[in-house]
């Protein structure tokens, strides 16, 4: 929609569609009927004013760090950890209603001499590591693998890491 806004009257029927189906970027309002006096638009305002609360986003990150055996990674490697990306990735998109916790999701992922990468974004990485317990303790990787806590974001310099090696 390139940013543009639309007022459309829609049916409770569609609202409850879109919102089992968790899409994003609806802003319901109720326009009918209202008491008498009301007018929708102060209703929507007071509503959002109510409905606001504060989030107390913490921006952490885990990285799963993945030593291949040699230095490079081998064409198995890398097709094991695009693999890893995948399951990840489901694993955290798998919400069934709006109202499902969110974890964090999958940002990027690098293969570099010696070390295969993956960077996870969470607004509590601890919460996020226990959704992944079974995931991580389930890892069939042959080599080294370690994960890095961050209490910032992916590229914040001046966040502390927790490097914990996992057996």
């Amino acid at each position: 929609m390139n940013g543009w806004v639309t007022h459309r009257r829609v049916t409770e029927e569609f609202k409850r569609r879109v919102e089992a189906a968790c899409l994003n970027g609806f802003n319901f309002t109720k326009v009918w009927p209202l008491p008498p006096g009301v007018y929708w638009r102060d209703a929507e305002i007071e509503a959002r004013r109510r409905g606001k609360t504060k989030l107390n986003l913490q921006g952490q990150s885990l990285i799963l760090r993945f030593r291949p055996k040699k230095n490079r990674p081998s064409s198995q490697e890398e097709k094991q950890i695009k693999r890893y990306v995948d399951e990840l990735t489901e694993l955290l998109t798998n919400q069934q209603s709006i109202t499902d916790p969110y974890y964090g999701s999958v940002e990027s992922y690098e293969l570099v001499d010696g070390d295969c990468r993956i960077f996870l974004s969470s607004p509590d990485v601890e919460y996020l590591l226990d959704y992944l317990d079974d995931w991580i303790q389930q890892n069939d990787w042959a080599g080294e693998f370690h994960f890095v806590k961050r209490s910032g974001h992916i590229f914040d310099s001046k966040a502390s890491e927790t490097r914990v090696i996992v057996s």
